[in-house]
């Protein structure tokens, strides 16, 4: 069987596993998980009691007619905290949270109002265990081992580049026509700077852009964004936070949102020219279809979660597991490219060459 065969394989039963493992049942933080000296020096008591986790079923709150934003407040919660204990601490935060409740329980008339029916330890031991510690595996360590696998594997294609390349004596300019060397008056001159625009020149004619401008416009919008909306999303910045104390600069979730239906917008673009355009349909294997798709479905449930589609925990589950898989396998995959575009256009020697092209294979 060829291996693009087994990967999609793979990558199709994961997304099938974890969205069937992912139940309805979500697990509510006790208010001292997320304590910090800090918080203690600054006179947040700890709760007295040491009470279960509570189990909560989002669907029969939905059911009962709840909205979102009744217990997802924006106020004060602008990157979309969904755990409440991490801002509501100790004595404070349980009374805030019983308060909640307890109170819209008793209004009701439906729901527990004691203690025991909503901190039952076998619910929220048992029937979330497997939910619950899956979802912390993957936004915790399984992000560390994520950047671990993507920072190996990009550290073997920098040294099995290096090892399987050789250094020119005379870089880059033998891919120039003599013709143009002899004509063009940038190259004549001896300015480094006049040498390097005719260079962009010439490499911006033998393009796309040169041959497709539209390909060439639409191709690098995506690029840009690819990156831009990852890194750029609040809520990502929060787990980077978290794992490597980290962040980027943050934009609008909406902003964000209307990224990821641009990239979605020409990922099936790219797909129906593959299945349309003679010329690229040709050459186009079922191992291009299947990296269009590994792509794609990190942003279509980015867009679901986002929008609540479906059940959310599931979604966002599959989005954080399928979004990781892709991040490790582009070291080992033609996604490569995008990494790697310094070394392929500033050090390897071709006819698309901006920078000293002093290597060749």
């Amino acid at each position: 069987m060829k291996p693009w065969i087994c990967n999609c394989a793979v990558f199709i039963f994961i997304i099938a596993v974890t969205s069937a493992m992912a139940a309805d049942t979500v697990i509510i933080h006790r208010v001292d998980d997320f304590i910090t000296p800090a918080d203690i020096k600054s006179g947040i008591s700890p709760a007295d009691r040491d009470a279960p986790r509570v189990a909560m079923s989002h669907k029969s709150h939905e059911k009962a007619g709840l909205e979102c934003i009744q217990c997802h407040h924006k106020e004060n919660n602008d990157t979309r905290i969904y755990q409440c204990a991490k801002c509501h601490k100790g004595n404070a935060g349980m009374e805030i949270m019983h308060s909640a409740c307890i109170d819209c329980h008793t209004k009701s008339g439906s729901g527990p109002a004691d203690c025991s029916g909503c901190h039952s330890r076998k619910d929220a031991e048992l029937k979330g265990f497997i939910r619950f510690s899956l979802f912390d595996f993957v936004k915790g360590p399984g992000l560390w081992i994520t950047f671990l696998v993507f920072a190996l594997g990009c550290y073997y294609r920098v040294t099995q580049m290096i090892k399987f390349t050789w250094m020119m004596k005379h870089p880059t300019s033998h891919f120039i026509s003599p013709d143009l060397i002899r004509t063009s008056i940038f190259y004549k001159n001896k300015n480094p700077l006049m040498k390097l625009l005719f260079k962009i020149k010439y490499s911006f004619r033998k393009s796309v852009f040169g041959w497709n401008p539209v390909m060439g416009t639409v191709s690098s919008i995506f690029h840009l964004l690819i990156f831009t909306a990852p890194l750029t999303l609040p809520a990502h910045n929060i787990l980077f936070d978290e794992a490597f104390r980290i962040s980027f600069i943050t934009l609008p979730e909406g902003l964000i949102d209307k990224f990821v239906v641009v990239i979605i917008g020409i990922m099936i673009f790219f797909l129906l020219r593959r299945v349309f355009y003679p010329r690229v349909r040709m050459i186009s294997t079922l191992g291009d279809f299947g990296i269009l798709l590994m792509v794609a479905v990190p942003f279509i449930t980015a867009y679901f979660a986002y929008h609540q589609y479906a059940d959310y925990r599931s979604v966002l589950l599959a989005h954080i597991i399928t979004g990781e898989i892709v991040i490790m396998a582009i070291p080992f995959s033609r996604l490569g490219h995008m990494p790697f575009f310094l070394f392929a256009r500033f050090f390897m020697s071709s006819e698309y060459t901006l920078g000293v092209g002093n290597r060749r294979w």
